[in-house]
């Protein structure tokens, strides 16, 4: 007949349930960690932090540059940092705005796994501090002209036929 240790038994089921427990609170508290929400603009890959002159809105030239090839990113132009985007479909919506990314970062190919987007709201502006002292005095309309187009710099007949009053009745001949 065989022996059993019972005290034994329980001591081993309670060690494999500490160290089950201890890997399940480790894993989950290391992807809890790593979750986190990021602040930018969604753009493309083609522009990357800032969209060139004379493309339109930033949305229109987001939309224009994913069509053409390009990916949706987030750009963190507080940070200088861009970010690539694991779902291509959520922003879309949000192309050309301030948004709020929640998800989690893989360091070495930047890429958020996004869990949400959501619009950022309103940025504070950074607004330039208010002058003290002297306020700037702004010449009247006749002093203006006065120092734009002397009567005796007029050419062209322009002193006698009026054209320093009213240009747009002027015809250059007199």
């Amino acid at each position: 007949m065989h022996c059993v240790n019972f005290d034994m038994l329980e001591e081993n089921r309670m060690k494999r349930l500490v160290t089950i427990a201890f890997v399940v609170a480790f894993s989950l508290g290391t992807v809890l960690a790593q979750q986190r929400t990021f602040v930018g603009k969604i753009g493309d890959s083609q522009c990357g932090l800032k969209h060139p002159m004379g493309m339109g809105s930033d949305k229109d030239c987001t939309l224009m540059c994913v069509r053409a090839g390009g990916k949706f990113i987030l750009a963190d132009q507080k940070n200088n940092v861009v970010y690539q985007l694991d779902d291509q479909k959520t922003p879309e919506k949000f192309a050309g705005q301030m948004v709020k990314v929640t998800g989690t970062l893989d360091e070495k190919t930047k890429t958020i796994k996004v869990k949400s987007i959501e619009p950022a709201g309103k940025i504070p502006a950074i607004r330039a501090p208010r002058r003290r002292g002297k306020t700037r005095v702004r010449a009247s309309r006749s002093q203006r002209i006065a120092l734009v187009a002397p009567i005796s710099t007029l050419t062209n007949g322009a002193a006698s036929s009026g054209c320093w009053q009213n240009p747009a009745g002027c015809t250059g001949d007199s």
